[in-house]
């Protein structure tokens, strides 16, 4: 008896991403873009996000802070901001009204984050 194998397929970066990323350079009058150009994706966007089973977010926490370098820590704090608004609020209205992914929001320790990763990828 054979048993059925589960595919998993495995993004770093997601369809959200653009639109975070893209709100906080406009916002930070860092692109050369306008908001309806923004808004053209939003399609684009929902289509993407009808393929996904499953968005894992981790948001900057002041406790249990993830060490990160970069260069610019004020750029990573506003997506930050613009992405908890997507996924919390979601402000541009980009998930689909059914069979939409699943967001799951880690925290705590980095065990606990691999706990709770764990249980949803089983």
């Amino acid at each position: 008896m054979s048993v059925p194998v589960r595919k998993m397929l495995f993004f770093d970066r997601r369809p959200i991403d653009f639109l975070a990323y893209a709100k906080c350079a406009l916002d930070q009058d860092s692109l050369d873009m306008d908001d309806s150009e923004i808004f053209e994706k939003l399609t684009e966007i929902k289509t993407a996000l009808n393929a996904l089973d499953i968005i894992i977010f981790l948001p900057i926490s002041s406790k249990n802070l993830i060490e990160y370098t970069e260069e610019n820590p004020d750029y990573r704090k506003a997506a930050d901001k613009c992405f908890k608004q997507i996924y919390r609020d979601d402000i541009y209205d980009i998930f689909p009204r059914y069979n939409h992914p699943k967001v799951v929001e880690l925290s705590g320790d980095r065990m606990k984050r691999l706990k709770t990763l764990e249980f949803y990828l089983i």
